[in-house]
């Protein structure tokens, strides 16, 4: 979808975490996807913890499991939400807004982290795989960390000191 405008918005929270928000917004000006991350600046594992427990119980499930993948003094960016309405999907939106998310300035070392989901399993069985695979076509990979209270979900982490959306140092992206 060419005619879009990817939208970013920043703001630094009080527990030194960084809230973004990201929008597609089409020329007539409708919202056709939205998402959100927050940044975590490294250092001690009990310091990162604690500032994703300032933001949700759901961030703070994505770092545990990025900290069991590999605990160490990098940062993290974790994306909480990441939608595309289901009329502008398949059209390119959700690489855009991907790509806009991390191609901003953030430190080196960083891991980005997220759960490809939620899914409406007793709906769709194949919304699950079909999910995984989306998000491994961006360059992320199974952390093999489960999430805590998200049933057989494992995170999804990219390490961006790599080109996006290239296979991070977690193993290579399924063509």
């Amino acid at each position: 979808m060419s005619d879009i405008a990817i939208n970013i918005s920043a703001t630094q929270g009080e527990c030194g975490a960084w809230h973004y928000g990201v929008q597609a917004i089409t020329l007539e000006g409708a919202v056709v996807g939205h998402g959100a991350g927050y940044f975590l600046p490294g250092g001690h594992p009990d310091q990162v913890r604690d500032s994703a427990d300032a933001v949700s119980a759901d961030v703070l499930a994505k770092v545990e499991a990025a900290l069991a993948f590999e605990e160490g003094d990098y940062n993290l960016f974790v994306l909480d939400h990441f939608q595309v309405i289901e009329s502008a999907r398949g059209q390119g939106v959700s690489f855009e807004m991907m790509q806009a998310l991390v191609s901003m300035p953030l430190p080196m070392h960083t891991l980005a982290v997220l759960a490809p989901g939620p899914f409406q399993s007793d709906e769709n069985p194949h919304a699950k795989p079909k999910l995984q695979k989306h998000w491994s076509n961006f360059g992320f990979s199974d952390l093999e960390c489960p999430l805590a209270g998200a049933s057989g979900l494992n995170a999804y982490g990219h390490d961006l000191d790599n080109y996006w959306p290239d296979a991070s140092f977690m193993g290579a992206a399924a063509a």
